[in-house]
């Protein structure tokens, strides 16, 4: 019979392992839970519970440019302002976006016959949603 040896072992209790990355997670089992002091928020990451902490914080230092939002965390502002930027532009038509994602969708237009059709005029459309939005 073929026995694996598992020569990370955890200090506290007999859990074991061969990968030390396994054994880090075990070992965030038995580690202080680090609470918020503001609500009842816990969490066993020093990083998770300083990025909660902000959602606390008044001050919100990171203020748009364009208009007047304002948020604790400089990703928040970064995802706010693309809403203002048109950076994506369809280069057989003149559709504009602020996103990639809505780019990709408007290139099925150009691309893919129109799959999903009204039943009732003859709207057709490469999107199940649009469809759906277009019926009610």
């Amino acid at each position: 019979t073929y026995r694996v040896f598992k020569e990370l072992k955890c200090s506290i209790c007999n859990y074991a392992t061969n990968r030390k990355l396994s054994l880090k997670r075990h070992l965030l089992l038995h580690k202080a839970v680090m609470e918020c002091g503001k609500c009842d928020y816990a969490t066993n990451h020093k990083g998770n519970l300083k990025k909660h902490l902000l959602t606390h914080n008044a001050s919100k230092d990171f203020k748009c440019s364009i208009c007047n939002y304002a948020t604790n965390t400089k990703y928040n502002l970064q995802q706010h302002v693309s809403i203002h930027s048109n950076d994506f532009k369809c280069n057989t038509c003149d559709y504009v976006t602020n996103t990639k994602c809505n780019l990709r969708k408007h290139f099925l237009e150009h691309n893919d016959p129109k799959r999903f059709k009204c039943d009732i005029c003859h709207y057709a459309t490469n999107s199940k949603n649009t469809l759906r939005r277009h019926s009610f």
